[in-house]
């Protein structure tokens, strides 16, 4: 799989500065607090994706009444600034990182 780096492609600031869609959402998680809240999942099994985007991932779940996780991933994966902003690697998605075990840790 390729990866590249998205700021080759688009200026972030523009875009959020042009949309209200991604303004919206650059204000909602520009206030959120995550410093109480743990990152990464250390000592006990695997990794796996950032709690921080996660959690985001699932306020744009609530926020766009997506009902289920995988027409979530479809989501993010076609609006990939959004992608971005909540902290996930562009390509990184998969359906076994964002599953049952996290709600049950919220």
């Amino acid at each position: 799989m390729q990866k590249f780096q998205l700021s080759l492609f688009y200026n972030l600031q523009a875009v959020i500065e042009m949309s209200s869609f991604y303004r919206k959402y650059h204000l909602i998680f520009q206030c959120l607090s995550l410093s109480k809240f743990p990152d990464k999942n250390h000592g006990v099994g695997r990794t796996g994706y950032s709690r921080h985007a996660m959690l985001k991932a699932f306020i744009i779940k609530h926020i766009e009444q997506i009902k289920s996780v995988p027409r979530l991933i479809e989501f993010l994966d076609s609006h990939p600034i959004l992608t971005h902003r909540c902290g996930f690697e562009m390509g990184a998605l998969r359906w076994t990182g964002l599953s049952r075990p996290f709600y049950v840790n919220i």
